[in-house]
């Protein structure tokens, strides 16, 4: 699920954390499914969108949906086209752009990729570690430091998507790690989904470690408003009978009864 970076929810988005000056984010969840990889490319097209150098790291090995995207064949979707370029190699590197530090030059794959979805502005994606690494590696935060801050010399703001916080697995890169070496972080909540008990741990894994919690995103998708999923049907029409979807969205939108939240 992907979706437009104009939309105003992103914007409140980008408001409390970007655009407050937050140049590092992990974006983590309760569980799989619950659409992070969705609200991390929004926000990081959103960032793009006003000049912003953003740069993705997926370090969600349990499902790796970003990296994904940099196939065209798997990822199986028109709107998304895939062009590849190394950014992390300058030919006229000097002092102030040092080379990436010697014990994570085997950990994660130096090229970053550009990726444009539905049209909107490219963003870059640092692909997830290959299965052979150790991902203990990644637990350490001094190494993570030093990745951060190598990144830093070279984007504005770097936007990490990870695995969901209560999944437990020996291969996963704890999400609580990451948070903890980042200015902040957001966690994405499933309308519908996710359980009180669920959402309760997160937290609790969050406040145990300090880490700095800019806020919770309510992901609506499976959930939406009556008045929203009448006008998604509505837009189906829009190839056949342009002129009555025109007209019936405009009247839905007139009814603040469809909208209200009860």
């Amino acid at each position: 699920m992907t979706f437009p970076y104009l939309y105003q929810e992103v914007d409140r988005i980008y408001a409390k954390t970007i655009g407050r000056g937050i140049r590092t984010l992990c974006v983590t969840s309760s569980n799989p499914g619950e659409g992070t990889t969705s609200v991390v490319c929004a926000l990081a097209q959103r960032a793009t969108a006003v000049n912003l150098n953003v740069l993705i790291v997926d370090l969600n090995l349990h499902n790796p949906v970003v990296s994904r995207m940099i196939d065209p064949n798997e990822w199986g979707i028109e709107q998304v086209s895939i062009t590849s370029k190394a950014i992390m190699q300058h030919p006229d590197d000097k002092p102030d752009h040092p080379p990436p530090p010697p014990d994570w030059d085997c950990a994660i794959n130096h090229m970053a990729h550009e990726i444009t979805i539905a049209g909107g502005p490219g963003i870059k994606v640092i692909p997830r570690p290959c299965a052979d690494n150790n991902p203990v590696r990644f637990r350490e935060h001094a190494m993570l430091n030093r990745m951060i801050s190598y990144w830093q010399k070279h984007h504005d703001c770097i936007i990490f998507d990870t695995s969901p916080l209560c999944l437990v697995n020996q291969r996963n890169i704890p999400a609580q790690h990451i948070a903890t070496c980042c200015d902040a972080a957001v966690v994405v909540v499933k309308s519908g989904k996710t359980q009180k008990h669920q959402l309760k741990e997160a937290m609790e894994i969050l406040h145990t470690v300090e880490v700095n919690l800019a806020g919770t995103v309510m992901n609506d998708f499976a959930n939406p408003l009556l008045g929203v999923e009448l006008i998604r049907q509505c837009q189906k029409l829009g190839k056949r009978l342009p002129w009555l979807s025109k007209f019936l969205i405009k009247r839905i939108k007139k009814s603040a009864f469809l909208f209200a939240d009860f």
